[in-house]
């Protein structure tokens, strides 16, 4: 038995919940399974159920055996003081917060033991995603739902993290959106290294010191400025940086930073430096990416010069599915306004669908991306569902188990 089957079959309440009865024989009602918790403490939030026609409301704690109360050390943890409820696939010993005996619930009677073992299997699949082998059983309707759901869940996921950066940066809103713009120019690749360039060198700074200082400020912070070339603009550049080093204390990142295996030239950091600081100039003193229409996205890259080369259309559809996109969602859950989402998921809808190997290996599979918003589904699908073999989760591996 798995902890986090039993979590899903509670969650879900795939159980004969009008007939549950604690381990001493008292009929269990339950109202609320409760908020499921992924962090530290009790399992599920905010429970409500009804013992001997009292109602309790608190947290609700799973384990597999009611002894790994202990084993877990939650006796002597006060988070789990408020727990009215303990669910257990067995129960082999009676649990205590102070003099009060836990009520426990055990599941091994109730559960559906032919779902389990059907889940079991699906699990232990070796194969690219656990259900590959039942997908063309599915009706297409299913797919489009979870690819749907795992496109928001992918989204939201990528606002939280958002919120906590926009706390950490004291709400600097242009800071907040510089630095996912600069790790959207890093790709998957540079994206790390980026993200730590933009907080080397705020935005703040950049404008301060004026459009002619960009480039070379980024590169500088950088590390990808020294006195090996002999160009004439390159040691003017390298002054200006030494200059700077002085002014605000900056320091060079090391070069062992970046990566530059596998990327075309095209792709190498200083050239994407270059193409970040041809962005900046353009949006100086007025950086509000989430307030331009879909329509002034396509012209703004035709007529932007990018300094070394000109962005690909690729690689220009990456800078919107990984910057703008995450931008304009966060600032719907932000502002409380669910315009600004829509206009995240419509933005998706009108670019095409990435190409990647993932995106091949659905499609080899039987299933087409035929927009980002597809695609991005599917890697979400992929990556944090059918990865983490998270079957209940997903809307396609329940009906699967509901067939068999």
């Amino acid at each position: 038995m798995r902890e986090d089957y039993l979590h899903q079959i509670w969650l879900t309440k795939r159980l004969p919940m009008h007939q549950l009865t604690l381990v001493d024989g008292r009929k269990l009602h339950v109202f609320q399974t409760g908020w499921h918790n992924h962090e530290s403490g009790p399992d599920f939030f905010n429970g409500s159920i009804e013992i001997d026609g009292i109602r309790w409301n608190g947290n609700i704690e799973i384990h597999i055996k009611s002894s790994d109360w202990y084993a877990h050390k939650h006796h002597i943890d006060r988070a789990y003081d408020t727990v009215v409820l303990h669910v257990v696939y067995q129960f082999d010993k009676p649990v205590y917060i102070g003099n009060e005996e836990i009520p426990t619930l055990e599941l091994k009677t109730f559960l559906d033991q032919t779902h389990w073992f059907s889940y079991e299997s699906l699990i232990k699949s070796s194969t690219w995603i656990p259900c590959e082998n039942q997908l063309q059983e599915i009706d297409s309707l299913y797919f489009i739902k979870e690819i749907e759901s795992a496109l928001v869940k992918r989204l939201q996921r990528k606002s939280t993290l958002l919120s906590a950066r926009f706390e950490a940066l004291n709400h600097d809103f242009n800071q907040l959106q510089y630095e996912v713009l600069a790790q959207a120019f890093g790709n998957k690749v540079n994206a790390i290294p980026f993200g730590e360039l933009a907080q080397r060198m705020p935005l703040k700074v950049l404008w301060r010191e004026g459009n002619t200082a960009i480039h070379t400020l980024l590169l500088g912070a950088a590390g990808f400025l020294d006195s090996t070339s002999d160009r004439q603009e390159y040691q003017q550049m390298l002054l200006d940086w030494k200059f700077w080093t002085i002014k605000y204390s900056f320091q060079s990142m090391e070069r062992s930073s970046w990566k530059f295996k596998g990327l075309r030239p095209s792709g190498f950091p200083p050239v994407r430096i270059a193409q970040l600081a041809g962005f900046l100039t353009i949006f100086q003193h007025d950086f509000k990416l989430v307030e331009q229409p879909i329509a002034f996205w396509r012209s703004f890259f035709e007529s932007t010069d990018f300094s070394e080369n000109k962005l690909t259309q690729s690689f220009q559809n990456l800078i919107l599915i990984n910057a703008v996109v995450p931008l304009l969602f966060w600032y719907g859950d932000y502002r409380s306004d669910s315009t600004f989402k829509q206009k995240a998921l419509d933005l998706l809808d009108s670019l095409e669908s990435e190409k990647n190997q993932l995106i091949s290996n659905w499609k080899k599979r039987g299933i087409e991306s035929k927009s980002a918003a597809d695609s991005q589904g599917l890697l979400e699908l992929k990556n944090e569902i059918c990865n983490q073999k998270k079957c209940l989760s997903c809307q396609i591996g329940n009906k699967i188990l509901g067939k068999q």
